[in-house]
């Protein structure tokens, strides 16, 4: 699930310094800031739906849209589009050849 690789700092700034800062080597520092970036938006475009369309969704399925958000700015933003979901589900740190 995502929570295990979001950690959730007060200022955005912080959050995604620490997000980022947490591996080391520039290639996995891009891929990494993507999933922040992913994950925000998902989480914006529900914050958006709530607010302007009054759409109230559980966390469980809030995580899972931002999961699936992840995988596909992966697959197109750096061209991975040999990872399948159910192997991104399994395990995105693998898929992506990143160590924390």
């Amino acid at each position: 699930m995502i929570v295990h690789h979001v950690a959730l700092p007060l200022a955005p700034t912080n959050h995604f310094l620490n997000h980022v800062g947490m591996v080391k080597d520039k290639r996995s520092r891009q891929t990494w800031s993507i999933i922040w970036y992913a994950t925000i938006w998902a989480l914006w475009r529900v914050r958006n739906n709530t607010i302007f369309n009054n759409v109230r969704r559980s966390i469980s399925h809030i995580l899972d849209v931002a999961m699936v958000n992840d995988w596909l700015w992966i697959k197109n933003f750096l061209g991975m589009t040999y990872i399948a979901y159910s192997d991104w589900i399994l395990n995105h740190l693998q898929c992506m050849n990143i160590t924390l």
